[in-house]
């Protein structure tokens, strides 16, 4: 795979411009020509045959189809029923959503309604080809291979039709719905173009391709873990966060595109049991021994470069109980959480829509994934095979957060891409109020590794595990539609290249030491700014000198710096600290870190001014890598608007 895409399931301002979001494409950007929507029926019942085992959607405490027939906890759902009627009659009706990913079965039973004729693109399309090379037309994403359509369940948490009497309903259950299989033919302009930017699709390359007409696209789909990237993919990534800032200022008639992303689903690694080829594996176990002991994750969201931006919304994952779901990696990153779900065996998973057919997919006659009745075929619920029970993961997490904000664009069309996230992060949930710091005892001190809740003096409340908390269906909508003011315009400041924090003496960090080092920065800025999201740039290396490794040159004597061995902490104004990495990661070894983008939406609606104060500590002295550390440089950058 060129870039290392890794599907989020579980079965088994760029600094190129200032002024950034809310509105107004600059002259020179081409017009995007939008459809009209035609008028559906009305939806006006939930008679899906399966509803009662979406938990996600209303919560019982039913027993989802559990192996053990255990159940959820009551309540702990999106709270779309709050109103007496699903999600105030409201549908997601006209709403343009693009399920970017592996496929998308456009004639499914649950996803035929919704799924917009010739809107979907199947990109292993070449133009110079008569014929796509996975042997479907042009606009048709449907998988042709048959061990499972990630994007077909993705599509089901998202828009499967409601009030059909079929299977499920989507949480937007008569979006418009389309599908690109960009992971399948993974190139980076493939992407560009699935993401809307305009200038790729333009290139002569996608006939027909109309993703500059999306409203929402959800990413299901991560990246391999990796600082030593590929040659040209660091590149690549300022202009993926250029394509996609170029989105949300220019896509919706100026009041932006929205793009929800998966997490990640690496809290503990992976097995290489879960992987046909075990090299595939981009984060074994044995990389997150000390981060399974000390109870932090393995990959910080943070890692994953482009959701260090604001412009991509990361979503974090829950269980039928209420609890951040096993698996789901945490980080400063995470703007808010929906349902994930388990592994159906103690606890349940997430029902969705599954490839037609018992030959197919991940529910099947012989099916590796599952081996319940209802998986394999042997229910008069699911003979046809064309639903699982057993999906899970932030790639459910993401669909039900782009549907919510497909309801919220349909009750009120004038938000921009910045009022939805606000919605979202005013109307959340304090889910699972009590769960614990982690800490660490060093010495005679205790260190907090990863807070628990933390209540910012703007009044909002954050956390690593679920970002503002879990999506509250009801009381957003509420929101959108009862005389809602539009944000201020975004600004990004200062500027280009941030704020430059000192760095005092020769920026060296004691080694296993809790005080580690701290710097002050500070900010007076005219007018009163509002802070959105604050962007960390930092600099780490080695204080021996000596390069990062090389696998193409292992002979080569590299640095014995170990990043993972690092906790950073911003610490705004107003007192207000917020963990942007947390240690023990899998990231790798022997690599010096240059430049690298973390971000924090923990000091949401605070004031900018003041000094704010970066903290790094080193938190362990590994055998076999004792090289310590050093600040090299660090600058912020603050996404805010005025009051």
């Amino acid at each position: 795979m060129k870039s290392g895409f890794n599907l989020l399931l579980l079965l088994g301002c760029s600094s190129v411009l200032t002024a950034c979001g809310g509105g107004g494409g600059s002259s020179d950007t081409p017009a995007v020509e939008y459809e009209t929507c035609g008028e559906d029926s009305p939806i006006t019942s939930i008679d899906d045959s399966l509803f009662g085992y979406q938990w996600y959607l209303e919560n019982t405490g039913q027993t989802a189809l559990t192996a053990d027939g255990s159940g959820g906890v009551a309540g702990e759902d999106i709270n779309i029923f709050a109103a007496g009627q699903m999600a105030q009659g409201y549908s997601g009706d006209c709403i343009k959503i693009a399920v970017v990913d592996s496929d998308l079965e456009i004639a499914h039973e649950d996803l035929q309604q919704n799924v917009v004729p010739d809107a979907s693109y199947n990109f292993t399309y070449v133009a110079e080809d008569t014929v796509p090379s996975n042997g479907q037309g042009l606009h048709n994403p449907t998988a042709t291979y048959s061990s499972g359509g990630h994007g077909t369940s993705v599509a089901g948490y998202l828009a499967a039709r409601g009030g059909n009497a079929l299977g499920i309903t989507g949480v937007a259950p008569s979006a418009e719905l389309r599908g690109y299989n960009m992971l399948l033919a993974q190139d980076y302009p493939n992407e560009l173009a699935a993401l809307g930017y305009q200038d790729t699709v333009n290139n002569g390359n996608y006939p027909e391709l109309t993703s500059p007409q999306v409203d929402i696209f959800n990413l299901s789909y991560g990246r391999t873990i990796t600082y030593d990237l590929p040659s040209g993919e660091e590149l690549y990534y300022v202009v993926l966060v250029y394509a996609q800032q170029w989105g949300t200022e220019n896509l919706r008639e100026g009041k932006g595109a929205l793009y929800f992303k998966a997490a990640g689903n690496e809290f503990s690694g992976h097995e290489d049991s879960e992987y046909v080829n075990p090299a595939d594996n981009p984060l074994p176990v044995e990389k997150c021994t000390q981060a399974i002991e000390n109870g932090v994750t393995c990959f910080n969201t943070n890692l994953e470069r482009d959701q260090a931006y604001p412009f991509v919304i990361p979503v974090g994952a829950f269980n039928a109980e209420g609890e951040r779901a096993s698996y789901a990696s945490t980080g400063s990153s995470i703007w808010i959480a929906a349902p994930g779900g388990e592994y159906g065996q103690l606890s349940p998973a997430m029902l969705t829509t599954d490839q037609s057919g018992c030959d197919a997919g991940y529910s099947q006659t012989d099916s590796t994934y599952s081996s319940s009745d209802f998986d394999n075929g042997n229910t008069q619920e699911n003979l046809e095979c064309n639903y699982i029970s057993i999906f899970n993961g932030t790639s459910a997490a993401t669909p039900i957060i782009s549907g919510a904000a497909a309801l919220l664009l349909e009750a009120n069309p004038a938000l921009t891409w910045r009022d939805i996230k606000h919605i979202l992060a005013t109307t959340a949930r304090k889910i699972d109020p009590g769960y614990a710091e982690k800490t660490l005892t060093l010495g005679l001190s205790q260190v907090v590794l990863e807070d628990g809740w933390v209540d910012n003096a703007a009044g909002y409340h954050f956390s690593n595990y679920f970002g503002f908390g879990a999506l509250d269906a009801d009381a957003a909508i509420s929101m959108a539609k009862n005389g809602y003011s539009l944000l201020p315009a975004m600004q990004l400041l200062p500027g280009d290249n941030g704020f430059a924090g000192p760095v005092t003496n020769t920026g060296e960090i004691p080694d296993a030491s809790a005080s580690g080092i701290s710097e002050t920065l500070s900010v007076n800025e005219t007018g009163n700014p509002i802070v959105e999201s604050v962007q960390l740039i930092i600099s780490l290396s080695g204080t021996d000198g000596l390069p990062n490794y090389d696998s193409e040159h292992p002979e080569i004597e590299a640095t014995n710096f170990d990043f993972s061995d690092y906790q950073i902490l911003l610490e705004s104004p107003n007192g207000t600290q917020s963990i942007l990495m947390t240690p023990f990661h899998g990231f790798d070894k022997q690599q010096d870190i240059i430049d690298y983008p973390m971000i924090s939406h923990a000091f949401y609606g605070e004031n900018l001014n003041g000094d704010w104060k970066l903290i790094v500590r080193d938190l362990d002295s590994q055998a076999e890598l004792t090289g310590e550390g050093k600040l090299v440089d660090w600058s912020l950058k603050f996404y805010v608007h005025e009051s």
